[in-house]
């Protein structure tokens, strides 16, 4: 009969096999790669039993996968949203197979994940839109790629305000979307004051919490909030094109829970 010592070092042993068993995978906003620890047994079946939550936007799902990248990453690194799609297919890659079968309109199709992300390393994230600054008069948006720890945050707060109920009318909560997705990009507040008040500053998602977030937010010009969805707007169509794969007519490869299931 095994010990409750030689339990006990069993899995210290596969945790040191998982510390040290890292691998090379491309971080899209980084223009390099980085080394990650493979997902687990544990990590593929959080995978598997989120996907199966339907909530706003699959929110259980990007959590679980935000979480994950952020526990196996190697280095010290932001990991940012525009990554985590190209992230996961890698992972699904060394845990299960490169080859990644697709049904999309009726028609199977085949991937190959290790030759489509050898294809995509031409795609950059420029700074200008990693970082940028949204002014209208006195006030001073700076907005920031999202990282997946502060991705998370916002999709908690998501749930919060809109409700945890999986039955939830999502077309009552249109705006409330909306807007949490336009949050996620800003970090800063600033607004200049007239004579000898000094500006007013402020880290919004350090210093404020959820739902003064959206009371500052739904307070500011429209002209800004415009301004950031043209930004969101051209970073979505770098992700896609960065998914966009020839095998499936240039259209993107889908990125859910089922990816990670054994064929």
């Amino acid at each position: 009969m095994v010990t409750n010592d030689d339990f006990n070092n069993l899995l210290n042993d596969i945790t040191r096999l998982n510390e040290s068993d890292g691998h090379e995978l491309w971080v899209l906003s980084q223009n390099r790669m980085v080394k990650f620890s493979p997902i687990t047994v544990k990590q593929q079946k959080s995978l598997l039993t989120s996907g199966m939550t339907v909530r706003i936007k699959n929110t259980a799902f990007l959590n679980c996968v935000n979480d994950i990248l952020i526990t196996n990453c190697r280095e010290d690194i932001d990991i940012k949203i525009i990554d985590r799609s190209l992230l996961a297919l890698q992972l699904r890659s060394l845990a299960i197979s490169k080859e990644l079968p697709l049904y999309i309109d009726d028609k199977e199709y085949t991937v190959d994940i290790d030759e489509h992300i050898k294809s995509i390393q031409n795609v950059t994230v420029p700074d200008s839109l990693q970082h940028f600054n949204v002014n209208t008069g006195p006030v001073t948006i700076t907005c920031q790629l999202p990282s997946l720890s502060s991705d998370t945050r916002m999709n908690d707060m998501l749930i919060e305000i809109v409700g945890a109920d999986e039955n939830v009318d999502i077309t009552q909560s249109i705006g409330d979307i909306y807007v949490n997705e336009l949050l996620k990009y800003i970090k800063h507040v600033t607004f200049a004051r007239d004579g000898e008040q000094p500006d007013l500053s402020v880290k919004f998602d350090e210093d404020l919490t959820g739902k003064q977030m959206l009371r500052v937010f739904e307070q500011l010009p429209m002209s800004i909030c415009t301004e950031i969805t043209h930004k969101i707007s051209e970073l979505r169509l770098i992700e896609e094109k960065s998914l966009s794969n020839a095998i499936i007519d240039n259209k993107p490869i889908p990125v859910d829970a089922n990816i990670f299931t054994t064929e």
